[in-house]
């Protein structure tokens, strides 16, 4: 998924992904379920193997 597909279907700014990525800024609990639920997995499944 890009960046800007990820930031229109979870309604997250585009630019906040890119910094996730790069390391630059830290995601907050409530952004990873957002993610999470949109994936249509579980949170601890996204975190399972961190």
């Amino acid at each position: 998924m890009t960046q800007l597909e990820m930031a229109i279907a979870f309604g997250i700014d585009r630019s906040y992904i890119s910094e996730v990525e790069r390391g630059r800024k830290a995601i907050s609990l409530p952004t990873l379920e957002v993610i999470a639920l949109g994936m249509d997995v579980s949170l601890s499944a996204l975190l399972k193997d961190i």
